[in-house]
């Protein structure tokens, strides 16, 4: 992407694209320990209604891909020791989600797995992540779950 992208204009792009958000711990059984949080998922939504004059309605998915790509690498926290992040590649399929009235949006999806550290135990360090990652999208202007309202149509 190129030129710098502001606070300001991920908040306009968000709104414009009724962009949100979805986050999820993950959890696995732990033998002698039980259920533990190990990691998150974190999904990221963003409408796209293609223009109709556009023989292939999807060509500008891969645009908004990017930005959510932009948002996702601004919003988590690399710093953490005993931390993998990985961003899951373009997906050109919409998906429809009845929580946004079944807009075609675009999905990016990271996912985020801990190990214990000398600092902190995993699920310590997974709900510091979530409300950092929370906090971050938030403050650029995305909403949970979903924008208040019917689609853009």
């Amino acid at each position: 992407m190129s030129g710098e992208w502001t606070d300001d204009a991920v908040r306009d792009w968000a709104r414009q694209h009724k962009a949100c958000w979805e986050l999820l711990p993950l959890r696995e059984m732990v033998k002698g320990e039980g259920v533990r949080e190990t990691g998150l998922e974190l999904h990221l939504f963003a409408e796209y209604l293609p223009p109709p004059e556009q023989e292939h309605g999807w060509a500008g998915a891969q645009q908004i891909h990017e930005r959510l790509h932009a948002i996702a690498e601004r919003v988590i926290p690399h710093r953490h020791e005993g931390t993998r992040f990985d961003i899951e590649p373009f997906d050109a399929a919409g998906h429809l989600r009845p929580e946004t009235g079944f807009a075609p949006e675009i999905q990016l999806s990271v996912l985020v797995t801990a190990e214990n550290t000398a600092h902190e135990p995993e699920e310590a360090l997974v709900r510091g992540l979530m409300r950092e990652i929370e906090r971050a999208l938030a403050g650029l202007g995305l909403k949970a779950r979903s924008w208040e309202g019917s689609p853009s149509r």
